[in-house]
């Protein structure tokens, strides 16, 4: 038994339990489903001006993270159409559905003019 008891006051007992702590993470946490993804294909609808209207999409472990980077996605995608208006944007949530063990979402977005 004493073979399994891991010294800590020692150098190499707290290399060895940190090691294994790493590899343990590294090899959960490291999954493509554990990770949040972008999708980096945009629709993009420009009737020229303010007018456009921008779908971005991706994907996350929970609900609310992948909405989140949706908006980012989306809202980054509007400022490189819409480079030196002043607007407002407005997210409307398309869709949320589900990949595998992921939630995936679609936001759409849309600039409104200064008042």
């Amino acid at each position: 038994m004493r073979f399994f008891l891991i010294n800590l006051h020692n150098r190499q007992g707290r290399f060895l339990l940190y090691s294994v702590l790493a590899l343990g993470f590294l090899t959960a946490c490291g999954g493509f489903s554990m990770r949040s993804s972008y999708d980096p294909t945009y629709e993009v609808i420009d009737r020229g001006g303010l007018d456009v209207l921008i779908r971005g999409r991706a994907c996350a472990v929970e609900k609310q993270e992948a909405e989140r980077l949706a908006q980012e996605t989306a809202g980054f995608h509007l400022r490189s159409v819409v480079k030196g208006e002043r607007y407002i944007p407005k997210f409307k949530t398309v869709r949320i559905y589900a990949d595998g063990n992921r939630w995936c979402a679609e936001v759409a977005v849309r600039p409104q003019r200064l008042d």
